[in-house]
């Protein structure tokens, strides 16, 4: 997926926003599977795991993130719809949406598009004995990896991924 900034307006875009994203995005599905589970539904346990890229576009010099995520499949198996309606409302789409504006302290139903999904192939799975598969994901992060869109030297970080802080993941301890 990508995750841009508003062309225009303030927003927070400092070195620490992908962080942010990934807080609330974790925040935004710990919540996803206490609702279910309250609705009596049965949920499976997921873990989210990440990897960043920080990008500048060629023609335009604007910042954004390439992001790779990693979740049970059991839990999430689609992004679902990407509107804001009610067939939206709770599918990973709308939570990765909702956890990109919050950490740029932007509201969402002005700013969801801000963060865009490929339309081509937006999720694959991996089975674990299953090389191919693994082959295919591999070659997709590899964008990721590409250096002509890289800005060195600047004092921030151009790639990263997620430290899972146990505090943060689902719902063993809650955030204060």
């Amino acid at each position: 997926m990508t995750l841009r900034f508003p062309q225009q307006g303030a927003c927070r875009d400092d070195s620490e926003v992908i962080s942010r994203f990934f807080d609330a995005l974790k925040y935004q599905i710990n919540r996803y599977i206490d609702i279910k589970r309250l609705d009596g539904k049965r949920v499976h346990a997921t873990t989210l795991h990440g990897a960043w890229a920080r990008e500048f576009g060629l023609k335009n010099g604007n910042k954004h993130y390439h992001v790779a995520l990693m979740l049970n499949k059991d839990t999430f198996h689609a992004l679902g719809h990407y509107s804001f309606s009610s067939s939206g409302a709770g599918s990973l789409a709308n939570l990765i949406q909702k956890a990109w504006c919050s950490a740029m302290g932007l509201p969402v139903d002005l700013h969801a598009c801000l963060a865009s999904f490929s339309p081509d192939l937006p999720c694959m799975w991996i089975e674990h004995n299953d090389p191919y598969q693994r082959t295919a994901v591999e070659q997709r992060m590899f964008y990721l990896a590409k250096n002509y869109s890289k800005r060195c030297g600047d004092g921030e970080r151009s790639f990263g991924c997620t430290q899972n802080n146990p505090s943060l993941l689902n719902g063993r301890k809650t955030r204060t």
